[in-house]
């Protein structure tokens, strides 16, 4: 796991709304998502990505992740957004250079607490394992029982 993680987590499966179903933590935002927007230049692709992705877990969808320039991936547990020009304006707040990430995820491994149609964790699924083994523990590095990685993939993220 990189370190340049604040301590402040996103919201997880154990506490929070997916990507493909965000009613619980939006209310009412199906039917007036201009209440979740504060920008639309930077909150339009946001916004679109959960109207597309609606009841449909599997749908793909783009994230992003602002980083320094030495990190080349994202892991599980981070703070991503569906939206670059949200990205960008994050790495602003990160010393040195920076890098923007992107990667194509499962609208189901996002996850919301309902503050910003713009951030969201990303805890995706097994890796495409087919253990079955789930974690019963809490992770160590997360402090929640993170259902969907089975014990090997938990242990891999968090070593």
């Amino acid at each position: 796991m990189q370190t340049y993680a604040g301590s402040h987590r996103p919201a997880s499966p154990e506490y929070g709304a997916p990507l493909h179903d965000v009613e619980s933590m939006m209310p009412d935002f199906y039917t007036r998502p201009a209440l979740y927007q504060n920008d639309r230049g930077i909150d339009g692709p946001s916004v679109q990505a959960v109207l597309r992705s609606r009841y449909n877990p599997e749908a793909m969808v783009w994230i992003y992740r602002a980083v320094p320039s030495g990190v080349t991936e994202i892991n599980i547990g981070d703070w991503v957004s569906t939206s670059k020009f949200h990205a960008q304006g994050e790495a602003e707040s990160i010393q040195g250079r920076t890098r923007i990430l992107e990667m194509r995820v499962r609208a189901g491994d996002l996850w919301t607490e309902g503050n910003s149609v713009n951030e969201w964790g990303y805890w995706p699924m097994c890796g495409g394992c087919t253990n079955t083994n789930r974690e019963t523990e809490a992770c160590p590095n997360y402090g929640i029982t993170n259902r969907w990685l089975c014990l090997d993939c938990c242990k891999a993220c968090c070593t």
